[in-house]
């Protein structure tokens, strides 16, 4: 994944995390549960798929009158203007595999085209094909300002998927 995205899901992680932990236990068991509603049948009336039925997530005064995941925004939205959570180039080895190596990696670049990802195997197979982190972050002025979900509305990470794309062919 690129550090842009890692730093975003690391942010909105953080976020929730935060989010949740400010509920009481009583806050928490009190939450509407997920409930599943059929979406369609077969000809018998059997069910043969299911869609989740919307909830209403409700406000807390404790969040001033925001819902869980408008709080849980808002502060995604401060971790990700505070310029303290850092993000570091790294792999990670996954044996996991029978006869293969999976492989984590968030590597900084724009966007992940076939030269980044070809540049990141050469570096982990020069590296002997161990786990590694960069020693210093990601500098600042290239991880966003913003979260995922405003990037999106402001048309930013559209952009950044469609070099990406162009890069390919």
């Amino acid at each position: 994944m690129t550090a842009k995205k890692c730093f975003w899901d690391t942010a909105e992680r953080i976020a929730s995390d935060q989010a949740w932990s400010m509920l009481s236990d009583a806050e928490i068991a009190a939450r509407p549960k997920i409930r599943l509603e059929v979406c369609e049948r077969s000809p018998t009336g059997k069910a043969l798929s299911y869609t989740i039925a919307a909830r209403s997530d409700p406000p807390y005064e404790r969040f001033e009158g925001r819902t869980l995941a408008e709080e849980t925004q808002r502060l995604e939205g401060e971790i990700c203007r505070s310029g303290e959570l850092m993000t570091f180039e790294e792999f990670s080895v996954d044996r996991g595999f029978e006869g293969a190596i999976g492989l984590h990696a968030v590597v900084d670049a724009p966007s992940l085209t076939r030269d980044v990802v070809s540049g990141l195997i050469e570096r982990f197979l020069a590296l002997g094909e161990v786990s590694w982190r960069a020693e210093q972050p990601v500098p600042r002025n290239r991880l966003p300002e913003t979260t995922y979900e405003q990037a999106l509305r402001s048309g930013e990470e559209e952009e950044s998927t469609s070099r990406a794309l162009t890069a390919r062919r």
